[in-house]
C-alpha cells in the first residue's frame, strides 16, 4: 500500500528544513573564514612587527658567542706558540713596526704584505688553531681592505690578517657575507711587538699582548663614544661588557 500523501509533504518540508540548516550552516563557515582571514592578517602584521626584533636579538647571540670563542681561542693559541716561539711581543716579521711594505712608487704593496702576514701566521699561528684553510686574497677582493691573508675557522668566521706597524686581526663573524663593516660583523684586534711601545709611549702596556684596537679608554662612556665615531674601536667596547651587545650598542649587526 502506498505511503500517505502526508509523508510526502512531510518529505518535503524536511527537504526544505535540510536546504535551511545547510544554508544557516554555510552563513556558519563564511563567517567563521572571515574571522580567521582576519586574525592571520593581525598575526601577520604583529610578525612583521616583532621579526626584525627577533632576527637582531639572534644575531646578538649568535656574534656574542662567536667573539667569545675567538677571543678565547686566539690567547690559548698566543700561549701555546709562545712556549715554542718565546714572548709574542718579540715575534719578527718581515718589514718590522712600519708595516705595509711600499712599492717602488711608494705605495702598498699588497702581494709584499701577503707574503709576510702569511708567514706570521704559519710560523706562529697555524699549528696551535684548528681551522679549516689559510688563504691568501687578491688585491680588491671581498675582505682585502682589512687584511692580505685570512684564516677560515670551522664555523664560517674569518679572522684578516693585516701587516701594519703591529699586526692587525680583523674577524669577521660571518666571514666574507655582508656586511663586511667593522662594528657590524668585523671587529679589529692587535698584536703588537715590544719595540712599538718604545716608540709609541702612548700604546705602553699593550704591547706583547692579542688586544683590541686603539687607546685604552678610561671608562666605559668614553668607550661607547670612541664605538660611535670610529668603529674600528668598538671593540674595546665589547671586551669591556663580556663581548654582549648591550642596549646601546650603537650599530645594528
Amino acid at each position: 500500500m502506498p505511503p500517505p500523501r502526508r509523508n510526502g509533504l512531510i518529505a518535503r518540508v524536511l527537504g526544505g528544513i535540510t536546504h535551511v540548516t545547510h544554508w544557516n550552516n554555510s552563513r556558519k563557515i563564511a563567517f567563521t573564514l572571515a574571522e580567521v582571514l582576519i586574525t592571520l592578517g593581525i598575526i601577520g602584521v604583529v610578525a612583521a612587527m616583532t621579526m626584525p626584533a627577533l632576527i637582531e636579538n639572534h644575531k646578538k647571540t649568535e656574534y656574542s658567542s662567536k667573539l667569545k670563542k675567538f677571543n678565547s681561542v686566539m690567547q690559548q693559541a698566543i700561549l701555546m706558540s709562545e712556549q715554542d716561539n718565546g714572548d709574542c711581543g718579540e715575534w719578527g716579521k718581515d718589514g718590522g713596526i712600519q708595516g705595509d711594505i711600499k712599492d717602488e712608487d711608494g705605495n702598498n704593496d699588497f702581494n709584499a704584505n701577503a707574503t709576510v702576514t702569511e708567514k706570521f701566521i704559519n710560523t706562529y699561528l697555524k699549528p696551535y688553531i684548528k681551522i679549516v684553510s689559510i688563504k691568501t686574497l687578491a688585491n680588491n677582493e671581498v675582505g682585502s681592505n682589512f687584511g692580505e691573508s685570512y684564516m677560515v675557522f670551522e664555523d664560517g668566521s674569518y679572522v684578516y690578517i693585516h701587516n701594519g706597524n703591529c699586526v692587525d686581526f680583523v674577524y669577521d663573524v660571518n666571514g666574507p657575507k655582508p656586511p663586511n663593516v667593522k662594528g657590524r660583523d668585523a671587529f679589529h684586534y692587535l698584536l703588537c711587538p715590544n719595540e712599538k711601545c718604545q716608540t709609541h709611549t702612548w700604546f705602553a702596556g699593550r704591547c706583547g699582548k692579542f688586544t683590541f684596537n686603539g687607546m685604552k679608554s678610561a671608562s666605559r662612556a668614553q668607550a661607547l663614544e670612541k664605538c660611535k665615531t670610529t668603529p674600528s674601536y668598538c671593540t674595546e667596547l665589547l671586551e669591556m661588557d663580556n663581548y654582549e651587545f648591550r642596549k646601546d650598542y650603537p650599530y645594528k649587526l
